[in-house]
C-alpha cells in the first residue's frame, strides 16, 4: 500500500503485509525501498491490521488497476472465510460498524461490486482507461510502458506461489511496486483533477462517475438549469411496470457552415466530439488562407488540444 497526499510529490508512507507462520521478521527489509514489511503470524491478524490501516489512514480516494477483482474482493472474501474474531465486522468505509461485503454485479461471471465502503470513493484506473483510452491490451504491464514509458515486471503464477512459500519479502516488494506504479498512472493521467471537475460541471458525486452511465450527468444538468427557471423536472420512470412503445426524439437538421465559438454537447462520449478530439478540429486550430504558419514545437500543439496532448493528437493540416 501506497498512501500519498495530493499535491506532494512523495508518498507519506509505503507498507507491505505478510503472512509469516514462524513469526520472523522480514530478513531484510531495506529491498523495498523504504517501505515498512509487517510480518504476522496469521492471517486474521494480518486482515485485522489492515483493516485498522485503512481505517485510520482514512484515505478519501483508494486506487487501484483491477481494483475491486483482483484485490479488494479476494481481501474481504478472506475476512468472511476466516471468521476469526474481530474480522466479521471487517470494514473499509467511513460508516462505523458497516461491513464490507462482495457480491456479483453486472458485466459478466466474474463482475463484481464492493458494498460498505462508503465514504471512499474506489478509483479502478483499468476500468478508466478501458472507458477513456483505446489501447491494444489494458494490462498494467502495457499501461506502464505507455504512459510511464517504463517496463514492469511480471510474474506468472506459478512463480508467485514459490514466492509466496519461499521469499515473501520480494513478492510483499512486487506487490508494492505494482501500487507505486499504479499511483503514478492515477497522477499522470491526471484522474483525480479531471474527475473533480466533471462532477462539479455535471453536479454528480465523483462516485457517478465511475459507477453510472452517461445519462445520469445529463439529467443532472437539466435538474440544474430547470431549477434556474423554476421548472420542477418528473421523476424518471423506474423499471417493474409494463414498458409503452414510445415516439423518439426529433432529429434536427443541422445548421451547415463554420462556427467561430465553442459549441457545448451534452453526450460526453458520442461520435462527433470523438472525431474532433481525434483530429484536433476546433476553432483554435484553424489555418485561414494566408495566416500564419503552424507552431512546429510539439508542446504548443499539445496546449491547444483540448485533449492533453499525447499520440492521438495531432496537428490541423
Amino acid at each position: 500500500a501506497v498512501l500519498q497526499v495530493q499535491g506532494q510529490a512523495a508518498p507519506c508512507h509505503v507498507a507491505g503485509w505478510v503472512v509469516d507462520a514462524g513469526g520472523a521478521p522480514p530478513r531484510t527489509p531495506g529491498h523495498l525501498h523504504g517501505a515498512e514489511v509487517l510480518a504476522f503470524s496469521s492471517e486474521a491478524a494480518c486482515l485485522r491490521h489492515l483493516r485498522d490501516y485503512v481505517v485510520e489512514s482514512d484515505a478519501d480516494v483508494i486506487v487501484g488497476y483491477d481494483l475491486v477483482r483482483a484485490h479488494l474482493a479476494p481481501v474481504i472474501s478472506r475476512a468472511e472465510a476466516s471468521r476469526a474474531p474481530r474480522v466479521p465486522d471487517f470494514g473499509l468505509g467511513r460508516l462505523r460498524g458497516a461491513a464490507s461485503r462482495v457480491r456479483s454485479g453486472g458485466g459478466g461471471p466474474e463482475a463484481r461490486e464492493v458494498s460498505g465502503m462508503e465514504g471512499r470513493l474506489l478509483f479502478d484506473v483499468q476500468a478508466a482507461l478501458e472507458r477513456e483510452q483505446r489501447l491494444e491490451s489494458y494490462s498494467l504491464s502495457a499501461a506502464v510502458l505507455r504512459f510511464l514509458g517504463e517496463t514492469r515486471l511480471e510474474p506468472g503464477a506459478p512463480a508467485v506461489e514459490r514466492l509466496g512459500r519461499e521469499d515473501p519479502e520480494r513478492l510483499a516488494a512486487l506487490a508494492v511496486r505494482d501500487a507505486e506504479l499504479c499511483l503514478r498512472l492515477f497522477g499522470r493521467l491526471q484522474f483525480l483533477f479531471r474527475y473533480v471537475e466533471l462532477a462539479r460541471v455535471t453536479g454528480v458525486p465523483m462516485e457517478y462517475l465511475v459507477t453510472r452511465g452517461q445519462s445520469i450527468k445529463v439529467f443532472s444538468m437539466l435538474l440544474r438549469k430547470a431549477r434556474l427557471h423554476g421548472y420542477v423536472l418528473p421523476p424518471p420512470a423506474r423499471g417493474g411496470g409494463t414498458e409503452e412503445s414510445y415516439e423518439g426524439g426529433a432529429v434536427l437538421e443541422p445548421a451547415v457552415g463554420y462556427y467561430d465559438e465553442a459549441v457545448v454537447t451534452l453526450d460526453f462520449a458520442s461520435l462527433y466530439p470523438s472525431i474532433m478530439q481525434r483530429h484536433n478540429l476546433c476553432y483554435s486550430t484553424l489555418l485561414p488562407p494566408g495566416g500564419p504558419p503552424p507552431p512546429l514545437t510539439p508542446s504548443a500543439a499539445d496546449d491547444r488540444c483540448g485533449s492533453g496532448g499525447g499520440a492521438d493528437c495531432e496537428e490541423a493540416p
